[in-house]
């Protein structure tokens, strides 16, 4: 019944809001930007390096999970892994991260973006956005376009 956001007004700390009673929190000081609230933590992006984050607000720790910047990112609905797409002038790649063992591996080179997260499947766009990819979260590393039918 929380909600968790980015301050965009005087600050870009992250607060919370209590919709029944109204009541705003700022529970951590800290440029972020696009919060994802989980049981494991809460993870963000930070203002001016866009690397990753995941904060514990039970104990107040705070680690970088990708140092890169980053243009969007999302988590499995296990929380297992962490897929980022890294927007560097060179090197540009979605890549997929499992952020207890710090392993992080390349899914495909190039600019994408709408990362969407469901149990079997990781879908994402071509920066263009003519290109619909489908990545397999059964670890077997498959990767394909998705093309489905239209029905009319």
């Amino acid at each position: 019944g929380i909600f968790y956001y980015s301050g965009v007004n005087k600050d870009h700390d992250l607060h919370t809001l209590n919709p029944a009673t109204g009541e705003t929190t700022t529970i951590l000081e800290r440029s972020t930007y696009f919060p994802i609230v989980r049981e494991e933590g809460i993870y963000f992006m930070t203002l001016g390096d866009y690397a990753i984050h995941r904060y514990n607000p039970a104990d107040g720790t705070c680690e970088k999970l990708v140092s890169e910047p980053c243009a969007t990112y999302n988590i499995s609905n296990d929380g297992r892994f962490l897929y980022y797409q890294v927007d560097r002038t060179d090197n540009n790649r979605i890549c997929v991260l499992d952020p207890n063992t710090g392993i992080s591996t390349t899914i495909l080179e190039g600019d994408y973006s709408q990362i969407h997260v469901t149990s079997n499947y990781v879908f994402f766009t071509d920066f263009a956005e003519t290109t619909v990819y489908a990545y397999a979260t059964d670890n077997s590393g498959s990767l394909s376009i998705f093309n489905p039918p239209v029905e009319k």
